[in-house]
């Protein structure tokens, strides 16, 4: 496919990286010289610079013939503009980035005026990620799939717990057969593992559940359920409005520490329900005065990834059970996969992967395309929802006689809005839901594309 993508900040650069690994191809227009250097020498793609909103610029990138234009620049006017400008002269789909939450809650309604195929919001994505990491601590990495009803969390196998040197095969016997173990991380190595599979200590574990019973179901494998009820922001931008949206609305304590007096007393204005304290969020003697120490949630959402990330191992040390901690860059999580409290979240891969599932999506309009895209297991492993229709090649077989692709896994199958782990007799019926799980080097864009 043909993609221009106007805007090559960290959001653009994100979603450049992907759809490269992709195989499609990229024209990236941006306004500022050293963006377009830096992408140029990264990365083989064709780059213009000036402004993504003049008709000229975008005839040269060559609009008419492209199959999406995506602006994610840094202002949300000019994204609208700039993919109304697109429409106008030929592409045929478009995405905007709208971050203003004043824009995110009206612009659906103005999606056609605008020319406008989807809008993507990092903030509001990112808000939405860290709301359900808080709502059940022991979770290192949660994706919900919304029309299967089914969640894959990630948790870390501890020592002495219920299901170290466990068989897959003997989990249903003691835990029921409500959830599957759908992938294992162990060290480097990533599994789609089958019965016989064991359990170990330190294993990343991912589990394929309906979103009703996630609590219920770590529950009993002994993790931490208990939703944090005193949360702490650092920085009080976009994302933390969000979030705070969504805490206040779940009866959720909520202070939030902002440097800048003109944006603390918006945020107290929007917010009487919060405790909004204009200070450096940074220091230490501020952090100990606010009782850090004491939170069972901290949030880090400055704007800058070195500092929030020493901000986060110094909340770990002084005992904060859970802290979140926003990052633009995908290279440091491997230093934190051995602790299990503090959990990144990277708004421009979220968005880079929501991209991802829509241009999949266009790309097979005339079968059965992905509903919903994750990667999970350090991006080495894709869950797939799909919404099965006739074109289905397998309908009405049995899953043991079915000949799938090495590396990919049928995880879930919500039929009637009821979520089964699906078993050897089951089957693939019209208006079924199917999460699929596999090696993500396997491209994947149709679910015919999973059998041999």
């Amino acid at each position: 496919m043909k993609i221009i993508l106007i805007g090559g900040g960290k959001v653009g650069s994100s979603i450049v990286n992907q759809m490269v690994n992709e195989g499609h191809d990229i024209v990236v227009i941006d306004s500022k010289k050293n963006i377009i250097d830096q992408i140029s020498d990264n990365l083989d793609v064709m780059t213009l610079c000036g402004n993504g909103a003049e008709p000229n610029i975008l005839r040269e990138a060559g609009v008419r013939d492209a199959d999406l234009v995506i602006a994610c620049t840094a202002e949300d006017e000019l994204n609208a503009l700039c993919c109304t400008f697109a429409k106008k002269l030929g592409c045929k789909n478009t995405i905007a980035r709208i971050r203003s939450p004043q824009y995110a809650n009206q612009i659906y309604y103005f999606k056609e005026d605008f020319g406008l195929s989807m809008t993507i919001n990092p903030e509001l994505s990112a808000a939405r990620e860290m709301f359900s990491l808080l709502e059940i601590p022991s979770v290192l990495h949660r994706d919900s799939f919304d029309q299967a009803g089914v969640d894959i969390v990630e948790i870390a196998c501890k020592k002495g717990s219920f299901i170290e040197g466990m068989a897959l095969m003997d989990i249903p016997k003691k835990f029921g057969s409500s959830f599957l173990i759908c992938a294992v991380k162990r060290g480097d190595e990533v599994i789609i593992p089958n019965g016989h599979f064991v359990i170990q200590e330190n294993d990343r574990i991912f589990i394929c559940a309906p979103v009703r019973k996630i609590a219920q179901i770590l529950h009993k494998i002994g993790e931490n359920t208990k939703r944090c009820q005193d949360v702490m922001m650092i920085g009080g931008g976009s994302i933390a409005e969000y979030l705070t949206d969504a805490l206040l609305n779940a009866n959720v304590n909520v202070k939030i520490i902002e440097y800048d007096p003109k944006r603390a007393e918006e945020l107290a204005e929007k917010f009487p329900g919060a405790v909004i304290v204009c200070d450096d969020g940074t220091s230490e003697s501020v952090l100990s005065a606010e009782h850090l120490s004491k939170m069972d949630g901290a949030v880090m959402l400055t704007d800058r990834d070195e500092e929030s990330l020493i901000l986060s191992m110094y909340a770990s040390r002084i005992g904060v059970p859970t802290v979140i901690t926003k990052v633009g860059h995908t290279n440091f999580g491997k230093l934190f996969e051995n602790d299990p409290t503090i959990k990144l979240v990277n708004p421009q891969k979220l968005c880079a992967d929501i991209i991802v599932r829509y241009v999949r999506a266009i790309q097979n309009s005339e079968g059965i395309p992905i509903e919903s895209l994750r990667y999970i297991a350090g991006d080495r492993i894709a869950a797939m929802e799909f919404k099965i229709t006739d074109k289905c090649s397998q309908l009405e077989k049995p899953l043991m006689d079915i000949k799938r692709r090495p590396g990919v896994l049928i995880a879930s199958i919500t039929r009637d809005g009821k979520v089964m782990v699906p078993g050897g007799r089951d089957v693939l019926k019209a208006g079924d839901t199917a999460i699929v799980v596999a090696e993500a080097e396997n491209q994947i864009l149709d679910i015919n594309d999973i059998f041999e």
